[in-house]
């Protein structure tokens, strides 16, 4: 089968746009920023337990451990990038 008459594979492709500056890296230090300390305060409270189950039976800590579980893969500790 002839795939010149696709058109899906006919476009044209457009050039890339020159990049003016180059990128800068923001790094949000963990232990100045509210939202990330107060939600590593909160996971204290998992200390209290002594099984996942045990926990699991409080809606409020089992979300509050598994907001800090997802944003400590997304934070860097200050104390890395120094």
């Amino acid at each position: 089968m002839d795939d010149s008459h696709d058109p899906a594979l006919n476009k044209p492709t457009l050039p890339r746009r020159a990049r003016t500056k180059p990128l800068v890296r923001h790094i949000l230090p963990s232990d100045n920023h509210g939202f990330i300390g107060r939600v590593y305060e909160l996971s204290i409270v998992s200390l209290n337990f002594d099984s996942y189950e045990e926990m699991a039976q409080y809606p409020d800590v089992k979300y509050a451990l598994e907001v800090n579980y997802a944003l400590k893969g997304l934070t860097r500790r200050w104390s890395r990038s120094t």
